[in-house]
């Protein structure tokens, strides 16, 4: 049955999650390197050149002289509560990723429904929406410490500091910006314009032949599936043994009235 599944699937369905799975490990990288933000100090040859990176769950401060360098990393600790809620939306973004992603695999190799579609589509526009919201305000409150920054070290120092928003940060902008301009509309797409297979059917016995009776009553193009047309058991395997006395050989089957 998987493999029918998979076959019958749209080519949307597919490409849709192809894409949301590159999405999940793009904001997984970015949501645990810690390359949110920079600031760089370099002065000249006389100092080692030194950097802070900040990301969502670890600070790391680096110093490196000609080709060699360490960074010392400790997990943050007291941040602000404008901080706290980054944390928050962004964790649940990607819990909402792993779970569509789950959700579009079940669909694409089990089974798949509108229901399922309509789940799946509600979970990815949430998980977006929710990391639009952790990446806008970091984006904000960052870039007063940017501009602060840039502004007062460059008055000490005789090289022009670098504060800016790192390669992290940038991964999980992209990952959402994907999820609710790319793979959003790939699934409704197919949601409307790919029409299921049929579900198996039953065949059921009655005094007049078999008919095939689809389960749960479902449909293909809005209209029935047309089953077989009845089949009289009588003119292919003779009367019932129990009623065979009320036949004539000559009528064809048909019940002998006094």
């Amino acid at each position: 049955m998987a493999n029918n599944t998979f076959s019958t699937s749209s080519v949307s369905l597919k490409i849709g999650f192809l894409i949301l799975l590159v999405i999940m490990i793009v904001h997984i990288i970015g949501f645990s390197i810690p390359r949110w933000i920079t600031f760089e100090i370099n002065f000249r040859l006389r100092y080692p050149e030194s950097a802070y990176h900040g990301g969502l769950w670890q600070h790391c401060v680096c110093a490196s002289v000609i080709k060699s360098g360490a960074c010392l990393c400790v997990s943050r600790t007291n941040d602000p509560e404008w901080f706290k809620i980054v944390q928050a939306t962004e964790t649940l973004g990607l819990i909402g990723l792993v779970l569509s992603v789950f959700i579009s695999a079940f669909m694409l190799f089990y089974k798949q429904n509108k229901r399922h579609k309509t789940l799946n589509i509600c979970c990815m526009i949430l998980s977006g929406v929710l990391i639009f919201i952790g990446l806008t305000l970091f984006g904000i409150k960052s870039r007063e410490s940017l501009d602060a920054f840039n502004t007062s070290a460059s008055r000490i120092y005789d090289e022009i500091p670098v504060g800016k928003l790192s390669y992290a940060y940038i991964l999980c902008i992209i990952a959402g910006f994907l999820c609710i301009f790319v793979c959003t509309p790939l699934f409704f797409y197919d949601l409307y314009s790919h029409r299921s297979p049929l579900p198996e059917t039953q065949v059921y016995y009655t005094p007049r032949g078999q008919i095939h009776v689809p389960q749960h009553g479902s449909t293909f193009g809005g209209q029935q599936p047309v089953g077989l047309a009845p089949i009289p058991m009588q003119a292919q395997w003779g009367p019932p043994p129990a009623y065979e006395q009320y036949y004539q050989p000559d009528n064809s089957g048909i019940p002998y009235k006094s």
